[in-house]
């Protein structure tokens, strides 16, 4: 039977927006052109995505989305309804807002995503998106998804469904395990001590960092649960070690957008180094990327992001950046050069996020 009859036929009385969901679903599916592959060693012409690089076939996907979508049917209208509604300022009122002052989040909008700064009405649409991510909240990943399509927040909402489905069936406990380390707080297993974390530093020495409005914190709220989670979450990255995940598979090795606009960004963000000599420190850069992205999982991926190696991030800043012919070296000053190119796209990237969002 055809799918599209089939999905159809099944939600004969779902809303508009939901049959627009739908509708997304079914588009979402079908093959895509992977990313190219910037991995050293490996040619330059872009792979034809497989089969197993989506999250779930285009022979057998209907009924798995229409039963997705179904059951997330009311947190889809409360999300577009969040969006929306009397185009209130997120501000304060958002359950992630004390978090994006916090350095693992600061970081992460300052070099990973469209926007310069994040204002309210992206803010607002990061707290739509997470309305359906109930079960493994994570700002990094709903940025990526916004990010991915144009930070609307319906596209946004149906992929993440779409691969969240296929990612259920992951067979490595890798999924198993994000689940887990994104909910290692309870109710039930809540004390006052999680509220702050100690992180050994170099000498020897232990920092301690407190969860923000300690005070105002109620264990009943599920808000402020869902917070905590985050931020030890994100803390624990901090202090390593990073997530135990499968190796990455062939199709996987590709950069996406998400990375490559981290990387450069993060790069860029050294300019000042080279004014006096300085190269960089693609050791320390990487060990940053990969606290990012290493466990977490991107938009069309199934599996969870592997760690990056500097060669693999050095081979693509050279092709996409850092060289003009082949074989050329750069000098500090073709650095400095490179950093405010990458600067200026950032700018454009900035300028299409309000465009976007306007």
């Amino acid at each position: 039977m055809d799918s599209r009859k089939q999905v159809n036929n099944t939600t004969s009385s779902l809303t508009a927006t939901e049959l627009e969901a739908i509708a997304g679903l079914i588009q979402l599916a079908q093959p895509r052109q992977a990313e190219a592959s910037f991995e050293a060693g490996t040619e330059s012409k872009p792979p034809v995505r497989t089969a197993n690089t989506t999250a779930i076939s285009a022979g057998t996907n209907s009924r798995q989305i229409v039963t997705s979508l179904e059951e997330h049917t009311g947190q889809i209208q409360t999300a577009m309804q969040s969006q929306v509604a009397d185009n209130a300022q997120p501000g304060p009122q958002t359950w992630f807002h004390d978090l994006l002052s916090r350095a693992a989040l600061k970081n992460f909008m300052r070099y990973g995503v469209r926007p310069m700064q994040l204002d309210a009405e992206g803010e607002g649409r990061l707290e739509a998106v997470l309305v359906v991510m109930q079960q493994r909240s994570s700002v990094q990943e709903a940025a990526w998804y916004l990010d991915d399509n144009n930070w609307d927040v319906q596209d946004a909402i149906t992929q993440y469904l779409y691969d969240e489905a296929g990612r259920a069936n992951d067979q490595t406990g890798a999924y198993q395990r994000a689940l887990q380390a994104t909910n290692s707080v309870t109710r039930h297993s809540f004390n006052q001590g999680l509220l702050q974390y100690r992180i050994r530093e170099g000498g020897g020495l232990r920092r301690r960092y407190d969860f923000p409005n300690t005070d105002a914190f109620d264990v009943d709220n599920v808000d402020h649960l869902r917070a905590l989670n985050h931020w030890r979450a994100d803390m624990d990255r901090l202090r390593g070690p990073l997530p135990d995940v499968p190796r990455a598979t062939r199709s996987d090795r590709g950069w996406t957008d998400s990375e490559c606009r981290y990387l450069q960004n993060l790069y860029a963000s050294k300019k000042d180094d080279f004014t006096v000599g300085k190269r960089p420190d693609m050791a320390k850069i990487m060990e940053e990327f990969n606290k990012v992205f290493v466990g977490r999982y991107l938009p069309g991926r199934l599996n969870p992001c592997s760690a990056r190696t500097i060669s693999s991030a050095n081979a693509w800043l050279d092709r996409s950046w850092k060289r003009d012919e082949p074989g050329k070296r750069l000098n500090l000053q073709q650095r400095y050069e490179t950093a405010m190119n990458i600067l200026q796209h950032r700018k454009d990237e900035d300028d299409e996020y309000h465009q976007f969002t306007q």
